[in-house]
């Protein structure tokens, strides 16, 4: 194959996949002879948001030491071409969305068994300071090896929670993606609910996008029978993240708590019919239910974008009358209320139950029990690793010479 940038230590051997951001190539190592992952991104004309996605990835990977994520190996560039490359570890195995393309599907315990592999990888992402939210859990990015050991890659997406940051790119997938993403919000419990929709979608055997929807939320009664495993998707695909499954301990606490209430666990290796709308869903059904759903998009974006931004511009300009500041502070906290109750009211509107009815859903749980991992470690602590200075004038920067120990945790071949 054409190599699409030529380094005098790596040989680019076949293409791993495209996306939309960068070209993932198979390479070598010629100083280990150790085959490696090449992401390679090639800017054209103004196309600096992309470079700064890729210039978090690196930054981010090179911070994060766990048998569930590539290996940070090197960078390199040719800066006169516009071609950027990350040098990563290769993991042996086939991303999860080849099920989905062959129409085969999980059972349950595989289910659980990879569930509880993926909930280990976010824990140790999101308890990181600060935490580091993926923002693009999808089948496609979950390699599963020969040995059943999951691992989660692709990190173009990353964002670095609490990090302050105008004008988020809108990142994800559709039929994976949080609702919240569409404001450039992203919270630990963003990947709660991508993680929930992709393993819906496993459980299924169809993408997420093609799933039937309730209004904003996947409809998993027309889906799966009642069980464990259907409770425990409810709480992660709440489409409000202040009613979702917050974080891998809440989702652990909710299997537990699942697994508790059901007296025996149904199975689930072949997935219930999708069945198309019946003639007595009417048209003013449907309408309605759009409605509902615009409605509580547009009062979630006052209530997260719009009135954050007026009351910041108020508090600067009340900022030397604290009396008034405290008025707007409680003016703004009825406002919140009442954003919140009109949200409530839409959603309802929008799945089709009268206002104040409440949705089944799992119990609170606030103790955070946690399920043993079969066959895992706990991941290691990483340590402080300086911040590269940049490329070189060469269009180089120094990577790690030869060959790092092989690390615990994971099976290489």
């Amino acid at each position: 194959m054409k190599e699409p940038l030529h380094h005098p230590r790596y040989s680019f051997i076949s293409s791993l996949g495209e996306g939309g951001q960068a070209n993932t190539y198979r390479g070598r190592d010629d100083d280990t002879g150790q085959e490696v992952a090449i992401k390679v991104l090639t800017l054209r004309g103004s196309q600096w948001k992309r470079f700064d996605l890729f210039e978090r990835e690196c930054d981010v990977l090179r911070g994060l030491d766990h048998p569930g994520i590539p290996e940070f190996l090197d960078t390199f560039a040719d800066e006169d071409q516009g071609k950027y490359a990350l040098v990563m570890e290769l993991l042996a195995g086939e991303n999860l969305n080849t099920w989905l393309v062959r129409r085969k599907v999980f059972s349950e315990e595989a289910i659980w068994r990879l569930l509880d592999q993926a909930l280990e990888i976010l824990h140790y992402l999101h308890s990181r300071l600060p935490p580091v939210i993926h923002r693009d859990i999808k089948p496609a990015n979950l390699i599963l090896s020969e040995e059943d050991e999951l691992a989660l890659v692709d990190f173009g997406g990353v964002r670095v929670a609490l990090r302050p940051e105008g004008g988020s790119t809108v990142v994800g997938t559709f039929g994976y993606m949080a609702p919240e993403q569409l404001y450039g919000e992203a919270l630990p419990t963003t990947d709660i609910y991508g993680l929930g929709a992709t393993f819906a979608a496993l459980t299924c055997g169809v993408e997420a996008d093609k799933l039937p929807r309730k209004g904003l939320k996947i409809d998993l009664e027309q889906l799966l029978t009642a069980g464990p495993l259907r409770d425990v998707l409810h709480g992660m695909l709440e489409p409000n993240p202040a009613e979702r499954l917050r974080d891998s301990e809440a989702v652990r606490a909710a299997i537990k708590q699942a697994h508790r209430v059901a007296l025996a666990v149904p199975a689930l290796s072949t997935p219930a019919p999708i069945y198309p709308p019946t003639d007595k869903d009417s048209a003013a059904t449907i309408l309605l239910g759009v409605f509902g759903t615009l409605g509580y998009m547009g009062l979630l974006a006052v209530e997260v974008v719009l009135w954050p931004l007026i009351f910041t511009l108020l508090s600067l300009g009340l900022s030397r009358r604290p009396d008034r500041l405290n008025a707007l502070q409680r003016a703004s906290n009825r406002l919140r209320r009442q954003l919140r109750q009109g949200q409530m009211a839409m959603k309802s509107l929008a799945e089709g139950r009268p206002h104040g009815e409440t949705p089944k859903r799992l119990p609170p749980n606030r103790a955070q029990h946690r399920l043993p991992p079969p066959n895992s470690k706990s991941p290691s602590s990483d340590p402080h690793r300086p911040r590269p200075r940049g490329y070189g004038s060469r269009g180089h920067r120094g990577g790690r010479q030869g060959s790092r120990p092989r690390r615990h945790g994971r099976r290489r071949r």
